[in-house]
């Protein structure tokens, strides 16, 4: 039986998970960027979501936009909220966590949101930003609760496929948000895949495997109905290539000769390499160290981008016939993915290593800042935590621990760290708004890994020998 005493706790923990999100939501600055106005104005180089997010709440302009933002973030911040203690609850309930327990939990959800304002050079607060990161941030986290219910109710199948319906909706939301979370949605093709051959329902595979092909096809429809009804084209995401290019370019071997069939496209490559070279924007002039190179790395791709490809990859679609407006970004999409084709993979050597470094800084800032002392701190946590789930595994296995479900959380928690970290260092870097999403989920499973595979086993030794 619960006391009286961890009731009053765990409520006050409630509460203070509220009014902290509240509080956010009420009185904390509202975050306009230079990507705010492409989500309002249904950019086709958007993925569709956040933009339709913004749209159904639009009327609310009327009573000008300062009321119309407070009021986005006071959702994405009431969401957030929900989305903190359903995880907590969840996890009160599953391990009989105590108030002690349950304070460190509270504050893995919290700490992000007072850290990455005071350690990012953009000073975001995470909720209260009118990017796609906003809502991103608690539907990760709901995803993440729903795939533990979905793996934790072994009694009843019913309520597997319930939350496997679940992670799977929330997984195509990230998806039509942001383009690298793709990677969730791959994460619970493996996570109800393997649950479907633990539980010996093989023959559920084939739905889950149509399931998740089909997650793909929607997204790819979705995205091309919004813009079809907010662009007037039936199209994808329009930038994808150009980020993609953009890595391309920096990696590239310039000294090396690359010969385009078309004369036209060979003189926006010789453009943009020449600038590139004028201002010492590849790999070649890059320093050694891993964190000079990625934040030199962070520094080159967006001026890269945004600087030198956009004028001329726009003037060669332009002079060959593209309408201004999305048909033009229609057709710089497709020039970008011309280029990228002879590019990608003209240096791997230089790729492969620009890959790594970027991976590895994603690893150090799912869980700390981008600094020479949290290396090695990246470095023993991340170990710690394998060790302590190979422990956990064995232990099971030779009967000295009751269940290794602690174990089973940060697996989950390492696939989906591997899953976003290693899929977006493919295109660009993790910068730490792009990996923030697991940062409380790694240390809330480490809690409880070790509450579970440590704590618990000093208590009933030293229980014994009383």
């Amino acid at each position: 039986m619960e006391t009286v005493k961890n009731f009053k706790l765990k409520t006050l923990y409630y509460v203070a998970i509220i009014l902290f999100f509240l509080g956010l939501g009420i009185l904390g600055p509202v975050g306009i960027y230079d990507d705010t106005p492409t989500y309002q104005a249904l950019s086709s180089d958007r993925d569709p979501f956040y933009g339709i997010f913004l749209w159904l709440f639009s009327f609310l302009r009327i009573f000008g936009d300062d009321f119309y933002f407070r009021v986005i973030v006071l959702i994405q911040n009431g969401l957030m909220a929900y989305a903190g203690i359903s995880l907590l609850r969840f996890l009160e309930k599953k391990y009989n966590l105590n108030g002690v327990w349950s304070l460190l939990i509270t504050g893995c959800l919290i700490a992000p949101h007072l850290l990455i304002p005071v350690a990012t050079t953009s000073g975001m607060i995470l909720c209260n930003s009118i990017l796609s990161e906003g809502i991103c941030i608690p539907v990760y986290l709901l995803f993440f609760t729903g795939l533990l219910k979905a793996v934790f109710a072994s009694e009843s199948i019913k309520e597997t496929v319930k939350h496997g319906l679940i992670s799977f909706v929330l997984a195509l939301v990230l998806c039509m948000s942001r383009g690298q979370l793709q990677a969730v949605l791959i994460a619970w093709f493996i996570v109800m895949g393997f649950l479907c051959f633990v539980r010996k329902k093989k023959k559920w595979l084939i739905g889950v495997a149509l399931l998740f092909v089909a997650g793909f096809f929607m997204k790819s429809a979705v995205n091309g109905l919004y813009n079809l009804g907010a662009n007037g084209v039936y199209t994808g995401n329009t930038s994808e290539s150009a980020t993609m290019l953009a890595h391309a370019f920096f990696n590239a071997d310039l000294e090396k000769e690359v010969a385009f069939e078309n004369p036209d496209l060979q003189a926006v490559y010789e453009e943009i390499r020449e600038l590139l070279v004028e201002y010492e924007l590849n790999q070649a002039y890059a320093p050694k160290g891993l964190i000079d190179f990625v934040l030199y790395y962070e520094d080159c791709h967006d001026e890269i981008k945004f600087n030198h490809m956009v004028v001329p990859i726009h003037m060669y679609a332009r002079n060959n016939g593209a309408k201004p407006g999305v048909e033009t970004s229609i057709r710089c999409n497709e020039i970008s993915k011309e280029l990228c084709n002879e590019l990608y993979l003209q240096n791997p050597g230089a790729l492969i290593s620009t890959y790594v470094k970027l991976a590895i800084a994603g690893l150090i800032r799912t869980v700390a800042y981008l600094h020479p002392v949290f290396i090695l701190f990246s470095v023993l946590i991340f170990s710690f935590a394998a060790l302590l789930v190979i422990r956990q595994f064995v232990r099971t296995k030779r009967g000295k621990s009751r269940e290794c479900s602690a174990a089973v959380v940060m697996t989950l928690t390492l696939l989906l760290i591997a899953g976003l970290v290693f899929s977006t260092s493919f295109v660009t870097a993790c910068i730490s708004r792009y990996v923030i999403y697991n940062m409380s989920i790694f240390y809330i499973a480490f809690i409880v890994l070790f509450k579970e595979s440590v704590w618990t086993s000093f208590v009933e030794k030293n229980a014994v020998k009383c």
